[in-house]
């Protein structure tokens, strides 16, 4: 018998892309009560992203973001009038035209070099995209400083290992880590959490090859599931180092580059 209780009807009215997401994540057939607030919390993420980028960049600035996926079209909206350059190892993403707005590249940051030439972009975004490799941060830093001009930024965003939720699941003997089984289990994302990170790796771990920490942080979008009153306060008034999600800021020194900043400049492909 079909279920007439709407909480349980397949989710209505998604957004193409948020329902690309669902797809990604083998969830097509979510309710509304499970979708929506999964949904909310990936965009409220990539809001609260895209204010840090706008925060750390000029209007005319060129960002790198890496890695791609169902909402990186809505990012790249966020962020004009930049000008947005999308670098992933699946080419799909610009065959589909799944980033309108956006120039995309082919490459990883696994690969030994990017494809840039030295000091093309203002800023480097990397949100939700270390927790996912193999190689640890302090290997992976250095290829993208190499492409970062002076006074530019990376900026980095991953889960919070320590999140306060995750404490109390240590407390109570849960295994906090991702399942065997589901470390390799997304077709668009590849590796599932194979290390998050804490608030105070963040400067040892990013802030190396020249690059300094600006602005470490952290937040929580939307609890999930929602109506989950405890969740909810410690999330707005907890500190950072239990928050969700963490952020950090890292500067190459040196005056910005005002020359390159010309809108008809060329991206210089290495």
């Amino acid at each position: 018998m079909t279920s007439t209780d709407p909480a349980r009807s397949p989710a209505p009215d998604l957004p193409g892309a948020a329902r690309g997401l669902l797809g990604a994540l083998a969830m097509e057939e979510a309710t509304t009560e499970e979708a929506g607030p999964y949904i909310a919390w990936h965009r409220e993420r990539i809001r609260r992203t895209a204010e840090l980028v706008r925060a750390c960049t000029a209007e005319r600035a060129r960002i790198l973001d890496v890695g791609a996926g169902p909402l990186t079209s809505e990012l790249v909206g966020r962020l004009r009038p930049r000008e947005v350059h999308v670098l992933d190892p699946a080419a799909r993403w610009s065959e589909e035209g799944a980033v309108p707005g956006a120039r995309f590249h082919v490459g990883s940051l696994a690969d030994p070099e990017l494809p840039f030439a030295p000091e093309t972009f203002d800023a480097v975004l990397a949100a939700e995209v270390f927790e996912h490799l193999t190689e640890c941060p302090r290997h992976i830093v250095p290829r993208i400083a190499r492409i970062v001009r002076p006074g530019g930024v990376l900026i980095v965003t991953t889960p919070n290992q320590a999140r306060w939720l995750n404490r109390v699941r240590l407390l109570l003997g849960v295994n906090i880590q991702e399942l065997p089984e589901n470390l390799f289990h997304k077709g668009w994302m590849g590796y599932g959490h194979i290390r998050e990170f804490t608030i105070a790796e963040y400067p040892g771990e990013f802030g190396v090859s020249g690059l300094r920490a600006e602005r470490v942080g952290g937040w929580s979008p939307h609890p999930m599931p929602r109506g989950d009153l405890v969740r909810r306060i410690v999330d707005r008034v907890g500190p950072p180092s239990l928050d969700q999600v963490l952020y950090g800021v890292f500067r190459k020194p040196g005056p910005p580059d005002r020359a390159a900043d010309a809108p008809d400049a060329p991206v210089r492909v290495g």
